[in-house]
């Protein structure tokens, strides 16, 4: 039956168009019985794993833990759910970050400062630029000069000025070979470059220009426009070049040349290419055209070689030539590790034009001149697809590198050499198996930073709040410090500082001021003080917070089922016991509407009944074995 007014009862649910009202349990003192709370912040959990961070009670506290990079940068957002375990680490844990200037994060489980730029001179201005390494040393072409690199005195020393700009190198039996651009190669047989010599031989089709040379099994190759020439000695007195063999269109411009597994690799805008000496195969053919397609081929250890097609790396399996074996691999795809997707890979700061490919025997090294005009070195492994921003330069429009061995900048150390516009510069890499702490050889810049990824906690929508942060690492002083700061709610623009670690114990240091977030991220700043033989070493960083999700407030009520019961206005109920009874447990599926004795309105779902005991005759003789029903946790929104 409908409830005429509500002020008669104590308790009113209303749902699918009726409403129910009930009267509360008095007690024998007249105590109505009433209780009013609130809902668990967080269900309870259990774990019977290991401990670690996520077994803290997130009502208490949700640290979020950086002690591992191992996923890589060119993440904005890490987006795995707390609770559910990678690969690497827990969620609680973020194993990506945005990007960083001058830290390396490629250690997995460590941060150094970055290698130590040191300088090698300058160079031509604004030059194009083109290293090599081969039995004559190493050089760099700029513009059309030409450079070897002197040790003794770490610099590059000028060997030849060309007659137009130098695009390739090549050797061949002890001879160098030296392409130019729509002018005759040059060519020297002096290891140290003390002369040079201007081909005027058999020509290349009526012309004694080549655009780029490569060597194989013991044969010189020429592209010259759409054409491939070959010879066994190019000197003047040498062998005449072949015929020519037309690979791809007379329109196009040979951008790189490589050689793998025997075969002669050419790549264009257009397309890629190989050659075996007489059969031509179109082995991929681009969607679209732009001028960084086919640049800077180069064969990496593992066989594979990885150029550039529009703003990403291709890697091709010359052993596989079907369409299959061509894999985009920089920028990756999104990471997924232990079934959690950590974000894509989208950070601006590590994207845009690559400059330069190259590698050493553990890491594919490249340059990348993103969208802002500052370049990032970046070093991975493009099996795995995980890359690490090693270097920073902020001043450079463009940058060439190279990979070198050792006894080439440094006597014992491996390099990468690389030009910033017209200077010449090196960093100084680990020895094999050595991480840069144990390599007394290994030099570090001044000072760092790295920008984690925003981070919600596993729930960007509720707010939380910042309590305190911690700060693990070695070698660290009040000169060698390590400072962790904070953004938050995507604001880059203001950096407030947590913690200042300056010794070798946990850095720890509380929050004073209310700092309400939705999303934050770390930034991480360290330096050596000028001391370019330590950096500090950074273990662990830790911010911690308190969720702070929106409450729910609960009523358990203690219900009183009597028929013709008096109510407050002083008449008798005629509610069928029953159907009062009926609309309890047909209500927990509903969303119910529960008006209290001061008349207060809230939305609320029964959750709860317990202590039914009923003995139904007929409406007039309905009475109660148990006076009263308990109904718990009926929550509202607010």
């Amino acid at each position: 039956m409908a409830v005429s007014f509500r002020s008669q009862y104590d308790l009113t649910l209303s749902y699918s168009g009726k409403n129910y009202g009930y009267q509360l349990y008095e007690d024998q003192y007249g105590q109505k019985h009433w209780n009013e709370g609130l809902a668990d912040l967080i269900a309870p959990q259990s774990r019977i794993s290991e401990f670690s961070y996520e077994h803290i009670p997130p009502q208490i506290d949700v640290p979020a833990a950086f002690e591992n990079w191992s996923i890589g940068a060119g993440y904005t957002e890490f987006r795995a759910q707390f609770g559910t375990a990678l690969t690497a680490s827990n969620t609680n844990m973020p194993v990506t970050y945005n990007y960083s200037q001058n830290i390396d994060a490629s250690w997995d489980n460590r941060l150094y400062l970055s290698p130590l730029i040191n300088s090698a001179g300058t160079l031509a201005a604004n030059p194009t630029l083109y290293f090599n390494s081969s039995y004559f040393g190493f050089w760099c072409a700029a513009n059309q000069y030409l450079y070897r690199y002197d040790l003794s005195s770490n610099s590059w020393v000028l060997k030849h000025t060309a007659a137009a700009n130098i695009k390739s190198i090549a050797e061949l039996n002890g001879v160098m070979y030296v392409s130019l651009l729509n002018a005759a190669y040059v060519y020297t047989t002096s290891t140290t470059g003390a002369s040079f010599t201007t081909y005027t031989g058999a020509t290349l089709e009526s012309a004694s220009i080549a655009d780029l040379f490569v060597v194989r099994n013991n044969v010189l190759m020429a592209m010259r426009a759409e054409k491939a020439y070959v010879t066994t000695n190019g000197q003047n007195a040498g062998v005449v070049w072949s015929a020519g063999t037309s690979i791809g269109s007379s329109s196009d411009t040979t951008q790189s040349l490589a050689v793998a597994n025997n075969q002669y690799w050419i790549f264009k805008k257009e397309g890629v290419y190989m050659w075996d000496g007489t059969t031509v195969n179109t082995i991929w053919t681009p969607d679209y055209i732009t001028n960084q397609n086919g640049a800077y081929a180069y064969v990496w250890y593992d066989g594979n070689i990885y150029t550039t097609y529009g703003s990403r790396i291709l890697a091709i399996d010359p052993f596989n030539t079907q369409y299959s074996s061509l894999k985009f691999v920089y920028p990756p795809e999104s990471k997924s590790s232990g079934g959690s997707v950590v974000g894509p890979h989208d950070s601006v700061e590590v994207k845009g034009t690559i400059t330069q490919i190259t590698g050493t025997f553990s890491d594919l090294m490249f340059s990348v001149l993103n969208p802002e005009g500052t370049t990032y070195i970046i070093k991975g492994d493009p099996v795995t697809q995980v890359y690490h921003t090693l270097g920073y330069i902020s001043t450079a429009s463009s940058v060439a590198a190279y990979a070198v061995g050792p006894n080439v900048v440094h006597p014992t150390n491996p390099g990468l050499v690389f030009a910033r516009n017209a200077e010449s510069v090196y960093y100084i890499l680990p020895r094999d198996d050595l991480r840069p702490e144990d390599d007394p050889n290994y030099r570090y810049a001044s000072t760092g930073t790295i920008y984690g990824p925003w981070l919600g906690f596993g729930a960007r929508a509720f707010d939380k709040y910042l309590n305190r942060g911690t700060v693990l690492g070695t070698d660290i002083s009040a000169a060698q410090n390590i400072v962790l700061a904070y953004q938050i709610n995507d604001d880059t623009s203001t950096t407030t500082t947590l913690v200042n670690a300056i010794n070798y114990n946990l850095n720890t240091a509380n929050q004073t001021s209310d700092v309400s977030f939705n999303r934050i991220r770390y930034v991480i700043t360290m330096n050596n003080g000028g001391n370019s033989t330590n950096s500090p070493v950074m273990t662990s960083a830790t911010f911690h917070a308190t969720l702070n999700p929106p409450r729910r407030r609960t009523w358990k009520p203690l219900i009183q089922l009597r028929p013709n019961q008096i109510l407050r206005d002083g008449n008798e109920d005629y509610q069928d016991v029953r159907e009062l009874r009926n609309a309890l447990f047909s209500g927990v599926t509903q969303r119910i509407t529960m008006t209290d004795r001061e008349n207060n309105q809230y939305i609320v779902r029964i959750l709860d009944i317990q202590e039914v005991q009923l003995a139904f005759t007929d409406r007039k003789s309905t009475r109660l074995n148990s006076s009263h029903i308990p109904l718990s946790r009926m929550p509202s929104s607010a």
